[in-house]
């Protein structure tokens, strides 16, 4: 019996499945992260009409890397109300984006402790009086957060 034929079959099916479509990587991430942010941002112009206010100074010019931001996100979306008019879809896109920069921190930076909180988002995790002023800051400093984010999607590369 000629067994070639078979053996060839089964050679063409072992390296299509190792040409199959690769695991996501860094750029993948970053290309989807770039989408989830001008996603979210759009969706918020769209949600929300926020007073004319040239800046909250709340945030430094720069901003860290994958795990800062991490704490950043989250930080945000637990100060964001769940029963606040249009802010669940925007808190969903807030959660898969951490879960996107989450696989890329376990790769990048492994072993590594997570950072505190900066000072001004703690700040503005103490100042919870006056809950609809409160969350309209807060989704004003999320949208200037991920205008900075947007603008050096580099910092993708550093813990």
């Amino acid at each position: 019996m000629d067994y070639t034929l078979g053996l060839l079959v089964y050679l063409f099916s072992v390296l299509r499945m190792g040409t199959a479509a690769p695991l996501p990587g860094e750029v993948d991430i970053r290309r989807k992260v770039a989408d989830d942010v001008d996603r979210l941002i759009t969706r918020m112009d769209n949600s929300f009409t926020f007073p004319d206010i040239i800046r909250s100074n709340q945030l430094p010019d720069r901003i860290g890397g994958i795990s800062s931001i991490l704490v950043v996100l989250e930080g945000y979306n637990n100060l964001i109300p769940n029963n606040f008019t249009n802010v669940d879809q925007i808190k969903t896109d807030i959660s898969m984006m951490a879960i996107y920069l989450t696989k890329l921190s376990e790769r990048q930076c492994k072993g590594r402790p997570r950072p505190e909180a900066p000072g001004w988002l703690q700040r503005l995790q103490t100042e919870t009086h006056y809950v609809e002023t409160h969350t309209v800051a807060t989704l004003m400093g999320l949208k200037e957060f991920l205008n900075l984010l947007r603008k050096d999607l580099n910092v993708l590369k550093t813990c």
